[in-house]
């Protein structure tokens, strides 16, 4: 008995030896994964404002399905019971049975989910699924800007566009949760180690306003030339604010998924071209800033034909004599390569460069290229002379936007921005990010005859199609030819551009519109971009409240102004009535005074409180969803609730509360529907909807 005591004393004491001293850290370990989880509680990613306070990108909360594969019991029978809610076919019903076999104590299911499924599922009582708040990116006005903003994965990190750029601020910090299990696998207590650190917020230039007219007046030209592919770029001269930034084909940063890469490509800075004869204002700004033309010097055209060396160079029209101006006026290439080929090869190199070509602009964007400006001793026999208007280089739509700003920037040029300053967790701004460094790249009396000159363009040249009534227009054609798969231009391949400011004598707006590969007999840039440059600068100015020029307003012209701002501006309809929407609040600064009752106007309108809305589970029937009244709650709360109850939002507007709703309060709608949310100040709610619903 004593040696069988001593035995089983032995070896228990060479047990506890292997486990608690040789094998400590594997057991601890082992533990840890039975009776512990560390949970990652998800960051609320920052806001993106437009630079009137508008939210053009937000975060709501939402669900995820998980499953404990541990305390799962029949795992082929649990994902028969989920695929029908799941909508899964039998291959991925096999894969989900699959998932959930294992000890593991977490495994994801399907994240991001709706409302609607997240309760179908929960119904099915399947013990060991579970869910857990996540946050999933929204962007409640669809495409509006998507090249800008891009969008966000399904690990909450930005893909593209300002998302992917800033993410390291947008992001913020996500927090830890320990949680302790008991012997059966359910929590019994949570230890929060780390808060989560919301995400800085981003205020953008762009104005949302003027980006909608952008994005509307270049989906119109595409449908009607039949183009490819377009963009539209308008900036402020002075400090580089980019307005608007629309390519042609987007996409819905909602969905991205369902959009191609070459759908999602930012073309305003990811894609080089031939700028044409769009160049042909930097070949005159070198030639006239060297005191090699004078703008009434007169060229002879040769009748529209010129050779140089072996290449025979036409004009698209045949011309004889022209002046300088009317060079430029009429667009002629031989005019151009007269004034180009006085040029010095390293001086008109060194005024490309100058003008900001060959080098990136440093615009808050990802995927910017350099184009191309070859040096001159790389330079062939004709190359001085077909750069004179615009070929031989490649050149992005923005670097050619910021060259014609610096001429409406009397000469200085000005770096674009897009980020106009940047918000801490809690939406108090942090320091503004300030302009990039001017240059000067012509004098200012050579800007202002550029400017001069290039009026002429619109008054009675190329571009008469961008004239507009109570405003001079300055600007530039361009078509140029494309450079096919064999790397020779191709016969009926063309890009069609317009670059102008507005007004000439003392810009407010600058603007390029590039339309690639238009079809049909109207290819020409002042037959269909220069229109388009107008569609949107006449609404924009009278939404800016840039007043007209006497000179430039006609008898019976005030009328077509007007109809011009109530036809255009669909999201500028409270700043047309004289209201500002809010700006985010600068750290320090004093609340605005609420006024006293007693101290209201007689007229006043006391403004009713929302109704409560109720609890998601008291609407949701099934797959079939009560529509509550959303009247009087602001725009993130009611994109929220329409999103945790399973249904999504149109807007009319970008600012305000809801004033009206379609369908209306008390409708039964399926899973999925769509409800129409009118927008506007408090004031004006109504029980209807407004008379353009449908619309």
């Amino acid at each position: 008995m004593a040696l069988a005591a001593l035995t089983w004393i032995a070896a228990m004491g060479a047990r506890l030896i292997d486990l608690q001293v040789l094998r400590c850290d594997e057991m601890r370990a082992a533990a840890a994964d039975q009776q512990e989880r560390q949970v990652s509680v998800d960051a609320r990613r920052g806001l993106i404002y437009d630079r009137e306070g508008r939210e053009l990108a937000m975060s709501i909360e939402v669900d995820s399905m998980y499953a404990d594969q541990a305390t799962i019991e029949d795992p082929g029978r649990a994902a028969a019971a989920l695929a029908p809610a799941l909508g899964l076919s039998a291959p991925e019903r096999s894969e989900l049975a699959r998932k959930l076999t294992g000890s593991k104590q977490f495994v994801w299911v399907r994240r991001k989910i709706d409302p609607g499924l997240r309760d179908r599922v929960a119904a099915l009582g399947i013990k060991g699924i579970g869910f857990t708040p996540e946050h999933r990116r929204f962007y409640p006005h669809g495409d509006l800007a998507s090249h800008v903003l891009g969008f966000v994965g399904m690990d909450n990190q930005g893909m593209e566009g300002i998302e992917r750029l800033f993410d390291a601020q947008i992001r913020g910090a996500d927090g830890k949760l320990f949680a302790l299990r008991d012997a059966r696998g359910k929590r019994f207590q949570n230890i929060v180690r780390r808060e989560p650190s919301p995400g800085h917020g981003i205020v953008l230039t762009l104005d949302a306003t003027i980006q909608h007219l952008a994005q509307r007046a270049l989906r119109r030209a595409m449908k009607t030339t039949g183009a490819s592919a377009g963009c539209v770029l308008v900036m402020q001269p002075a400090s580089g604010d980019v307005l608007a930034l629309a390519n042609e084909p987007t996409f819905n940063p909602n969905r991205p998924g369902e959009s191609s890469a070459d759908n999602r490509r930012n073309r305003a800075v990811t894609d080089g071209y031939e700028p044409g004869s769009t160049f042909k204002v930097v070949t005159m700004a070198a030639a006239l800033e060297e005191n090699l033309v004078r703008p009434t010097e007169l060229f002879d055209c040769q009748n529209g034909s010129i050779r140089v060396g072996r290449q025979l160079i036409r004009d698209h029209k045949s011309f004889s004599l022209l002046t300088a101006t009317e060079i430029l006026e009429r667009s002629s290439n031989v005019g151009a390569i007269k004034i180009g080929l006085r040029l010095p090869g390293q001086t008109f190199h060194d005024y490309m460069t100058r003008f900001g070509f060959g080098a990136r602009t440093g615009i808050q964007l990802p995927g910017e290229i350099r184009g191309l400006v070859r040096a001159p001793r790389e330079w062939s026999g004709v190359s001085q002379a077909t750069l004179s208007f615009g070929q031989e280089l490649s050149a992005t739509p923005l670097q050619v936007l910021t060259a014609i700003n610096a001429v409406a920037n009397d000469g200085v040029l000005q770096p674009p921005r897009l980020v106009l300053r940047e918000l801490d967790g809690a939406g108090q701004p942090l320091d503004e990010t300030p302009p990039a460094a001017p240059r000067r790249v012509i004098s200012s009396a050579t800007a202002a005859t550029l400017r001069r000159m290039m009026q002429t363009v619109v008054d009675t040249g190329t571009a008469v199609a961008a004239r507009m009534p109570g405003y001079s227009v300055a600007g530039k054609t361009g078509t140029a030819q494309k450079i096919g798969q064999d790397r020779t231009y191709e016969a009926g391949l063309f890009m069609a551009s317009f670059a102008g400011f507005v007004p000439a004598s003392r810009p407010a707006l600058t603007m390029l519109v590039v339309l690639d590969e238009p079809a049909g007999s109207l290819f020409h840039g002042g037959d269909i971009a220069a229109p388009v440059f107008r569609e949107i600068a006449l609404p924009a100015l009278r939404y800016l409240g840039v007043p007209p020029e006497p000179d430039h307003l006609r008898d019976g012209e005030e009328d077509q102004l007007e109809g011009q701002i109530d036809e255009a501006t669909l999201l500028a309809s409270e700043r047309a009535r004289g209201w500002q929407p809010p700006r985010p609040r600068r750290a320090g600064a004093e609340k605005p005074r609420r006024e006293r009752k007693e101290d209201a106007p007689e007229d006043a309108v006391e403004i009713e409180p929302p109704a409560p809305l109720p609890a998601p589970a008291s609407v949701i029937a099934g797959s079939q969803v009560l529509l509550p009244d959303l009247g009087g709650h602001s725009l993130r709360d009611a994109v929220r609730y329409l999103s945790r109850i399973g249904l999504s939002a149109r807007l009319s507007d970008q600012q305000g509360v809801v004033i009206a709703q379609q369908p209306e309060a008390g409708a039964t709608l399926a899973s999925g529907s769509e409800v129409m949310l009118y927008l506007g100040r408090p004031e004006e709610r109504q029980v209807t909807p407004p008379a353009s619903a449908g619309s």
